[in-house]
């Protein structure tokens, strides 16, 4: 079996369910125990860790669990500190989201604070399509108190 259809066979059987993932790792681990623990192990379980991550997310656990102990120390460690700099890079990434959600809402909070009540309307109608339900109930707020000031007089 060529490394294309051992990815193919491997994504199926993971999402087709429980049964046929334990199956598909069982097998895995008899027939590939060796690539596991041999000197490029370490890129191996990446390898795999990555086509598990694509056809399930919730199955790295189990892969994990399964086949981690199969690694060299030198291979675990190595595997560890790409988790490490995976989990960073996701971190980065979600700081990153945080902040021009952020920017974005001031932008809008400034945009409701200038226009003119006729422009009010579509504003708030576009920037509701393109909303998260957590931006949008922070929408309501500032839009509710940007009316209140406007009000005042």
């Amino acid at each position: 079996m060529a490394n294309e259809d051992y990815k193919a066979a491997l994504i199926t059987a993971i999402r087709a369910g429980d049964a046929d993932r334990e199956r598909a790792f069982k097998f895995f681990e008899e027939k590939l125990a060796d690539a596991f623990k041999g000197t490029d192990g370490g890129q191996f379980f990446n390898d795999l860790y990555t086509i598990v991550k694509e056809a399930d997310p919730d199955a790295i656990d189990e892969y994990c669990k399964r086949f981690i102990p199969l690694l060299s120390k030198e291979a675990q460690g190595e595997v560890m500190l790409t988790a490490f700099s995976e989990g960073l890079h996701n971190l980065n990434e979600a700081k990153k989201r945080d902040l021009e959600e952020k920017e974005a809402l001031v932008t809008f909070i400034d945009a409701i604070e200038k226009s003119s009540d006729a422009d009010l309307g579509l504003l708030v109608e576009s920037t509701i399509a393109h909303s998260t339900p957590q931006q949008l109930k922070a929408i309501v707020v500032f839009l509710v108190l940007a009316l209140r000031k406007r009000k005042k007089p």
